[in-house]
Protein backbone atom coordinates (compact mmCIF):
# COMPACT_ATOMS: atom_id res chain seq x y z
CA UNK A 1 0.00 0.00 0.00
CA UNK A 2 0.99 3.52 -0.57
CA UNK A 3 -0.29 6.28 1.63
CA UNK A 4 -3.43 6.89 -0.42
CA UNK A 5 -4.39 3.23 -0.97
CA UNK A 6 -4.23 1.07 2.15
CA UNK A 7 -4.60 -2.24 0.30
CA UNK A 8 -2.37 -1.99 -2.77
CA UNK A 9 0.43 -3.64 -0.83
CA UNK A 10 -1.73 -6.70 -0.31
CA UNK A 11 -1.63 -7.87 -3.92
CA UNK A 12 1.05 -10.47 -3.27
CA UNK A 13 0.18 -11.44 0.27
CA UNK A 14 -3.42 -11.31 1.34
CA UNK A 15 -4.39 -14.68 -0.06
CA UNK A 16 -1.35 -16.31 1.45
CA UNK A 17 -2.11 -14.66 4.76
CA UNK A 18 -5.78 -15.53 4.87
CA UNK A 19 -5.77 -19.01 3.35
CA UNK A 20 -5.29 -20.17 6.94
CA UNK A 21 -8.82 -19.04 7.79
CA UNK A 22 -11.21 -21.91 8.34
CA UNK A 23 -13.63 -22.25 5.49
CA UNK A 24 -16.39 -22.37 8.04
CA UNK A 25 -15.76 -18.77 8.93
CA UNK A 26 -17.17 -17.78 5.58
CA UNK A 27 -20.36 -19.76 5.72
CA UNK A 28 -23.30 -17.45 5.71
CA UNK A 29 -25.55 -20.38 6.44
CA UNK A 30 -24.81 -19.72 10.08
CA UNK A 31 -27.51 -17.92 12.00
CA UNK A 32 -26.55 -14.50 13.31
CA UNK A 33 -27.23 -13.91 17.00
CA UNK A 34 -30.63 -12.41 17.28
CA UNK A 35 -31.31 -13.32 13.65
CA UNK A 36 -34.24 -11.40 12.32
CA UNK A 37 -34.99 -9.27 15.37
CA UNK A 38 -34.23 -6.16 13.34
CA UNK A 39 -36.56 -7.15 10.53
CA UNK A 40 -39.46 -4.83 9.97
CA UNK A 41 -38.71 -2.48 12.88
CA UNK A 42 -39.50 0.85 11.31
CA UNK A 43 -39.70 0.71 7.55
CA UNK A 44 -40.97 4.07 6.29
CA UNK A 45 -40.55 3.99 2.56
CA UNK A 46 -42.90 6.78 1.61
CA UNK A 47 -42.01 10.14 3.12
CA UNK A 48 -38.71 11.55 4.36
CA UNK A 49 -39.82 14.78 6.01
CA UNK A 50 -39.87 13.24 9.48
CA UNK A 51 -36.90 10.94 8.97
CA UNK A 52 -35.49 9.48 11.08
CA UNK A 53 -38.46 8.61 13.22
CA UNK A 54 -36.53 5.78 14.83
CA UNK A 55 -35.59 3.98 16.82
CA UNK A 56 -32.41 3.42 14.80
CA UNK A 57 -30.53 0.15 15.14
CA UNK A 58 -26.78 0.44 14.60
CA UNK A 59 -25.40 -3.07 14.14
CA UNK A 60 -21.92 -4.18 15.15
CA UNK A 61 -21.61 -7.47 13.21
CA UNK A 62 -19.26 -9.09 15.72
CA UNK A 63 -18.86 -9.74 19.42
CA UNK A 64 -18.61 -6.93 21.94
CA UNK A 65 -15.15 -5.46 22.37
CA UNK A 66 -13.80 -5.94 18.84
CA UNK A 67 -13.10 -3.42 16.11
CA UNK A 68 -16.61 -3.41 14.66
CA UNK A 69 -18.12 -3.02 18.13
CA UNK A 70 -15.75 -0.20 19.10
CA UNK A 71 -16.49 1.63 15.86
CA UNK A 72 -20.27 1.30 16.29
CA UNK A 73 -20.25 2.49 19.89
CA UNK A 74 -17.94 5.38 19.08
CA UNK A 75 -20.24 6.52 16.27
CA UNK A 76 -23.25 6.30 18.59
CA UNK A 77 -21.50 8.21 21.39
CA UNK A 78 -20.33 11.03 19.15
CA UNK A 79 -23.70 11.39 17.42
CA UNK A 80 -25.38 11.65 20.80
CA UNK A 81 -22.78 13.96 22.35
CA UNK A 82 -22.99 16.37 19.43
CA UNK A 83 -26.81 16.05 19.18
CA UNK A 84 -26.48 15.44 15.46
CA UNK A 85 -29.11 12.74 15.91
CA UNK A 86 -31.90 13.14 18.45
CA UNK A 87 -33.73 9.97 17.45
CA UNK A 88 -33.25 7.01 19.84
CA UNK A 89 -30.38 4.79 18.68
CA UNK A 90 -28.99 1.55 20.05
CA UNK A 91 -25.98 -0.61 19.18
CA UNK A 92 -26.72 -4.30 18.79
CA UNK A 93 -24.19 -7.08 18.22
CA UNK A 94 -24.78 -9.72 15.54
CA UNK A 95 -21.92 -12.22 15.35
CA UNK A 96 -20.96 -14.42 12.42
CA UNK A 97 -18.10 -14.88 9.95
CA UNK A 98 -16.48 -11.45 10.33
CA UNK A 99 -19.70 -9.67 9.41
CA UNK A 100 -20.66 -11.82 6.43
CA UNK A 101 -23.64 -13.47 8.14
CA UNK A 102 -25.19 -10.15 9.07
CA UNK A 103 -24.51 -8.69 5.63
CA UNK A 104 -26.53 -11.53 4.13
CA UNK A 105 -29.47 -10.55 6.29
CA UNK A 106 -29.13 -6.91 5.26
CA UNK A 107 -29.21 -8.06 1.63
CA UNK A 108 -32.29 -10.24 2.00
CA UNK A 109 -34.45 -9.98 5.13
CA UNK A 110 -34.18 -6.20 5.59
CA UNK A 111 -34.51 -4.95 2.00
CA UNK A 112 -35.72 -1.35 1.93
CA UNK A 113 -35.57 -0.80 5.69
CA UNK A 114 -34.57 2.76 6.58
CA UNK A 115 -34.07 2.34 10.33
CA UNK A 116 -31.21 -0.18 10.36
CA UNK A 117 -27.58 0.65 9.55
CA UNK A 118 -24.46 -1.43 10.13
CA UNK A 119 -20.72 -1.13 10.52
CA UNK A 120 -18.79 -2.98 7.82
CA UNK A 121 -15.29 -3.05 6.40
CA UNK A 122 -12.52 -5.08 4.93
CA UNK A 123 -12.95 -7.90 7.44
CA UNK A 124 -16.33 -8.57 5.82
CA UNK A 125 -14.78 -8.80 2.35
CA UNK A 126 -12.32 -11.67 2.61
CA UNK A 127 -14.98 -14.39 2.71
CA UNK A 128 -16.82 -12.67 -0.16
CA UNK A 129 -13.70 -12.54 -2.31
CA UNK A 130 -13.09 -16.26 -1.80
CA UNK A 131 -16.63 -17.02 -2.90
CA UNK A 132 -17.61 -18.42 0.49
CA UNK A 133 -20.69 -16.20 0.72
CA UNK A 134 -23.56 -15.38 -1.60
CA UNK A 135 -23.84 -11.71 -0.62
CA UNK A 136 -21.35 -8.85 -0.54
CA UNK A 137 -21.15 -5.04 -0.53
CA UNK A 138 -22.79 -4.97 -3.97
CA UNK A 139 -25.94 -6.47 -2.46
CA UNK A 140 -26.36 -3.79 0.21
CA UNK A 141 -26.22 0.03 0.28
CA UNK A 142 -22.80 1.57 1.01
CA UNK A 143 -23.15 4.88 2.87
CA UNK A 144 -19.72 6.07 4.05
CA UNK A 145 -16.25 4.88 4.98
CA UNK A 146 -15.07 6.34 8.28
CA UNK A 147 -11.66 5.19 9.46
CA UNK A 148 -8.48 3.32 8.68
CA UNK A 149 -6.74 1.34 11.41
CA UNK A 150 -3.12 0.24 11.23
CA UNK A 151 -1.32 -2.77 12.68
CA UNK A 152 1.28 -2.93 15.44
CA UNK A 153 3.83 -5.63 16.31
CA UNK A 154 4.37 -6.06 20.05
CA UNK A 155 6.53 -8.15 22.37
CA UNK A 156 6.57 -8.68 26.16
CA UNK A 157 8.41 -5.94 28.02
CA UNK A 158 11.35 -8.24 28.87
CA UNK A 159 11.60 -9.79 25.39
CA UNK A 160 14.98 -10.39 23.81
CA UNK A 161 13.63 -8.79 20.62
CA UNK A 162 14.39 -5.08 20.43
CA UNK A 163 13.23 -4.45 16.88
CA UNK A 164 11.13 -5.85 14.05
CA UNK A 165 14.36 -6.79 12.32
CA UNK A 166 15.35 -8.95 15.32
CA UNK A 167 12.05 -10.81 15.02
CA UNK A 168 12.31 -11.33 11.26
CA UNK A 169 15.86 -12.65 11.45
CA UNK A 170 14.90 -15.07 14.24
CA UNK A 171 11.92 -16.34 12.25
CA UNK A 172 14.15 -16.87 9.21
CA UNK A 173 16.60 -18.92 11.27
CA UNK A 174 14.06 -21.03 13.12
CA UNK A 175 10.37 -20.28 12.45
CA UNK A 176 9.05 -22.72 15.04
CA UNK A 177 10.97 -21.03 17.84
CA UNK A 178 9.08 -17.74 17.45
CA UNK A 179 5.33 -18.18 18.11
CA UNK A 180 3.46 -15.20 16.72
CA UNK A 181 -0.15 -14.62 17.72
CA UNK A 182 -3.07 -12.68 16.34
CA UNK A 183 -6.60 -12.83 15.04
CA UNK A 184 -7.43 -14.71 11.87
CA UNK A 185 -7.04 -11.59 9.75
CA UNK A 186 -3.94 -10.22 11.49
CA UNK A 187 -1.59 -12.72 9.91
CA UNK A 188 -1.49 -10.66 6.71
CA UNK A 189 0.58 -7.97 8.42
CA UNK A 190 3.41 -10.31 9.44
CA UNK A 191 3.30 -12.32 6.23
CA UNK A 192 3.72 -9.10 4.29
CA UNK A 193 6.81 -8.25 6.33
CA UNK A 194 8.26 -11.72 5.76
CA UNK A 195 7.74 -11.41 2.01
CA UNK A 196 9.45 -8.01 2.03
CA UNK A 197 12.35 -9.61 3.90
CA UNK A 198 12.65 -12.41 1.37
CA UNK A 199 11.32 -15.02 3.79
CA UNK A 200 8.68 -17.73 3.46
CA UNK A 201 5.47 -16.72 5.28
CA UNK A 202 4.04 -20.22 5.03
CA UNK A 203 6.62 -21.41 7.57
CA UNK A 204 5.69 -18.83 10.20
CA UNK A 205 4.57 -20.30 13.53
CA UNK A 206 1.34 -18.30 13.68
CA UNK A 207 -1.09 -19.02 16.52
CA UNK A 208 -4.65 -17.83 15.92
CA UNK A 209 -6.54 -16.30 18.86
CA UNK A 210 -10.30 -15.69 18.84
CA UNK A 211 -10.08 -12.54 20.97
CA UNK A 212 -7.56 -9.83 21.72
CA UNK A 213 -7.86 -10.53 25.44
CA UNK A 214 -6.70 -14.12 24.98
CA UNK A 215 -3.90 -12.96 22.72
CA UNK A 216 -2.71 -10.54 25.39
CA UNK A 217 -2.74 -13.30 28.01
CA UNK A 218 -0.64 -15.43 25.66
CA UNK A 219 1.93 -12.66 25.41
CA UNK A 220 2.07 -12.03 29.14
CA UNK A 221 2.31 -15.70 30.19
CA UNK A 222 5.03 -16.57 27.68
CA UNK A 223 3.01 -18.61 25.20
CA UNK A 224 3.70 -16.03 22.50
CA UNK A 225 6.89 -14.24 21.53
CA UNK A 226 5.21 -11.67 19.28
CA UNK A 227 1.70 -10.29 18.87
CA UNK A 228 0.15 -8.47 15.94
CA UNK A 229 -3.19 -6.63 15.90
CA UNK A 230 -4.78 -3.28 15.24
CA UNK A 231 -3.18 -0.52 17.26
CA UNK A 232 -6.07 -0.06 19.75
CA UNK A 233 -5.79 -3.69 20.88
CA UNK A 234 -2.58 -3.32 22.90
CA UNK A 235 -2.72 0.34 23.81
CA UNK A 236 -3.45 -0.22 27.51
CA UNK A 237 -0.68 -2.79 27.95
CA UNK A 238 1.83 -0.58 26.15
CA UNK A 239 0.92 2.37 28.34
CA UNK A 240 1.28 0.20 31.46
CA UNK A 241 4.68 -1.08 30.33
CA UNK A 242 3.66 -4.74 30.13
CA UNK A 243 4.21 -4.84 26.36
CA UNK A 244 6.54 -3.04 23.96
CA UNK A 245 5.66 -1.97 20.43
CA UNK A 246 8.46 -2.56 17.93
CA UNK A 247 6.86 -1.37 14.66
CA UNK A 248 3.63 -0.18 13.04
CA UNK A 249 2.35 -0.61 9.47
CA UNK A 250 1.57 3.08 9.02
CA UNK A 251 3.17 5.12 6.20
CA UNK A 252 4.62 7.50 8.77
CA UNK A 253 4.91 7.51 12.55
CA UNK A 254 1.95 8.28 14.77
CA UNK A 255 1.99 11.76 16.23
CA UNK A 256 0.47 10.79 19.59
CA UNK A 257 1.44 8.51 22.48
CA UNK A 258 1.82 5.65 23.03
CA UNK A 259 2.88 4.97 19.44
CA UNK A 260 4.65 8.24 18.61
CA UNK A 261 8.09 6.76 19.35
CA UNK A 262 7.46 3.50 17.50
CA UNK A 263 9.16 3.15 14.10
CA UNK A 264 7.28 2.14 10.97
CA UNK A 265 7.98 -1.14 9.25
CA UNK A 266 9.38 0.91 6.37
CA UNK A 267 11.86 2.58 8.72
CA UNK A 268 12.91 -0.89 9.83
CA UNK A 269 13.77 -1.76 6.24
CA UNK A 270 10.54 -3.44 5.07
CA UNK A 271 8.46 -1.56 2.50
CA UNK A 272 5.17 -2.47 4.13
CA UNK A 273 2.10 -0.39 4.93
CA UNK A 274 -1.25 -1.98 5.76
CA UNK A 275 -4.58 -0.79 7.13
CA UNK A 276 -8.15 -1.94 7.53
CA UNK A 277 -10.99 0.46 6.80
CA UNK A 278 -14.42 0.49 8.42
CA UNK A 279 -17.56 2.32 7.50
CA UNK A 280 -21.36 2.30 7.52
CA UNK A 281 -23.79 0.63 5.14
CA UNK A 282 -27.54 0.12 4.92
CA UNK A 283 -29.79 -2.68 3.72
CA UNK A 284 -30.35 -3.47 0.07
CA UNK A 285 -32.51 -0.81 -1.59
CA UNK A 286 -32.32 1.56 1.35
CA UNK A 287 -34.35 4.67 0.37
CA UNK A 288 -32.34 7.53 -1.12
CA UNK A 289 -33.51 9.98 1.57
CA UNK A 290 -32.12 7.70 4.29
CA UNK A 291 -28.81 7.25 2.48
CA UNK A 292 -28.48 11.02 2.05
CA UNK A 293 -29.39 11.68 5.67
CA UNK A 294 -26.75 9.33 7.04
CA UNK A 295 -24.06 10.39 4.56
CA UNK A 296 -24.63 14.04 5.47
CA UNK A 297 -24.87 13.36 9.20
CA UNK A 298 -21.75 11.19 9.31
CA UNK A 299 -19.91 13.84 7.29
CA UNK A 300 -20.78 16.40 9.96
CA UNK A 301 -19.81 13.93 12.69
CA UNK A 302 -16.24 13.39 11.44
CA UNK A 303 -15.69 17.16 11.47
CA UNK A 304 -16.49 17.50 15.18
CA UNK A 305 -14.01 17.86 18.02
CA UNK A 306 -15.60 14.88 19.72
CA UNK A 307 -14.86 12.64 16.74
CA UNK A 308 -11.31 13.94 16.45
CA UNK A 309 -10.73 13.09 20.11
CA UNK A 310 -12.25 9.63 19.73
CA UNK A 311 -10.17 8.91 16.61
CA UNK A 312 -7.04 10.04 18.45
CA UNK A 313 -7.82 7.86 21.46
CA UNK A 314 -8.39 4.82 19.24
CA UNK A 315 -5.35 5.49 17.02
CA UNK A 316 -7.64 5.77 13.99
CA UNK A 317 -7.04 7.76 10.85
CA UNK A 318 -10.25 9.34 9.58
CA UNK A 319 -10.91 8.17 6.01
CA UNK A 320 -14.31 9.62 5.12
CA UNK A 321 -15.69 8.77 1.69
CA UNK A 322 -19.23 8.66 0.31
CA UNK A 323 -20.92 8.06 -3.03
CA UNK A 324 -18.67 7.18 -5.94
CA UNK A 325 -15.51 7.58 -3.84
CA UNK A 326 -16.70 4.99 -1.34
CA UNK A 327 -17.82 2.65 -4.11
CA UNK A 328 -14.38 2.97 -5.71
CA UNK A 329 -12.75 2.05 -2.40
CA UNK A 330 -14.93 -1.06 -2.28
CA UNK A 331 -14.18 -1.91 -5.93
CA UNK A 332 -10.44 -1.47 -5.44
CA UNK A 333 -10.37 -3.55 -2.27
CA UNK A 334 -12.28 -6.45 -3.81
CA UNK A 335 -10.13 -6.32 -6.96
CA UNK A 336 -6.87 -6.38 -5.03
CA UNK A 337 -7.91 -9.23 -2.74
CA UNK A 338 -9.16 -11.29 -5.69
CA UNK A 339 -6.00 -10.61 -7.70
CA UNK A 340 -3.94 -11.85 -4.77
CA UNK A 341 -6.11 -14.93 -4.37
CA UNK A 342 -5.70 -15.71 -8.08
CA UNK A 343 -1.95 -15.26 -7.84
CA UNK A 344 -1.74 -17.93 -5.16
CA UNK A 345 -4.39 -20.26 -6.58
CA UNK A 346 -7.03 -19.71 -3.90
CA UNK A 347 -9.50 -18.75 -6.64
CA UNK A 348 -9.34 -19.00 -10.41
Amino acid sequence: MKTTRPFSALLAVIALALVYLLAACGSESQNASGGNEAQGQGQSQGQDENYPSGPIQLIAPAAAGGGYDTTARTVLNVLQQTKLVDTPMVVENREGADGSVWMAQMATDLTGDDNVISVGGTASMYNDARGDTQHDFYDVTPIASLISEYYVFVVPADSQFQSLKDIVEAVKRDPRSVPIGGGSLDRAAFDLVMLAAGGDPSKTNFVEYPTGAEQTVGLLNGDLAVGVAGTPEFQGQIESGDLRAVAVTKPERFSDAPYDTVPTATEEGYDVTLANWRGIYGPKDMPDYAVKYWADTLGKMVDTEQWAEAAKNNQWETNFKTGDEFKKLIDDTYAEIKDAYRATGVIK
